[in-house]
């Protein structure tokens, strides 16, 4: 995983100064602020309703998100199937309800999902930084779709362990807020809380990098 794109980021300053051990990281700081490029992510939607819980949909969705990225597609200007490098991390993404601040997140990998107030899900991969919208290949599956996700400036807290939970996934977030005030930073209201995981899920638990990361006011 170390040889994995990563979506592309300038760290502006360390929020903390506590090290991760050095088994769980890539190199860099428990807590830190990043100004994220743009990038583009293949996309699927699937419905609550249809899946039955926040497991299935990601199983679901991943499954086709899977299928583009090893070759169910086809090249814009040839014959033929292309496959996509993997890229890290996983990403989570939960929009907020209009009925609480607090979100709980719960997660499986590898995929990034949004959780929508209509009660569907967004599945998706983050795709390498060569490509443009132009240059990817279209999707054989009509449900999968790519979009440009714009850069954000945004407070990451790493942690190590297994895939977290909601209680686990929460009480990081709230880690994070009380990081923001000590330092002076507002989450931006409306955002998203995220989670990206760096490594697969038969990784052992000690040695997964995780991160919990929220959008800032600029």
């Amino acid at each position: 995983m170390r040889k994995c794109e990563r979506p592309k980021h300038t760290v502006m300053r360390v929020l903390d100064a506590t090290q991760l051990a050095p088994w769980v990281q890539f190199g860099g700081n428990r807590s830190e602020l990043r100004q994220y490029s743009n990038f583009i992510v293949a996309e699927v939607k699937i419905r609550q309703a249809e899946a039955g819980d926040m497991k299935d949909a990601l199983s679901q969705g991943f499954r086709k998100v899977a299928g583009y990225i090893f070759g169910a597609n086809q090249k814009r200007h040839d014959q033929g199937s292309q496959k996509i490098a993997m890229t890290s991390p996983v990403r989570l993404e939960v929009p907020p309800s209009s009925s609480s601040t607090n979100q709980k997140i719960a997660m499986t990998s590898p995929v990034r999902a949004g959780i929508n107030p209509d009660g569907t899900y967004d599945v998706s991969f983050v795709l390498p930084s060569k490509y443009s919208h132009g240059d990817l290949p279209i999707p054989d599956d009509p449900a999968v779709s790519l979009k440009t996700v714009p850069g954000k400036l945004c407070a990451a807290l790493s942690f190590s362990g297994k895939s977290p939970r909601e209680e686990k996934m929460q009480a990081m977030l709230e880690e994070l807020r009380g990081i923001l005030r000590d330092n002076g930073l507002r989450e931006k209201p409306g955002a998203a809380p995220m989670l990206y995981q760096y490594h697969p899920p038969f990784t052992f638990g000690w040695m997964r990098l995780n991160e919990v990361l929220l959008e800032v006011d600029s």
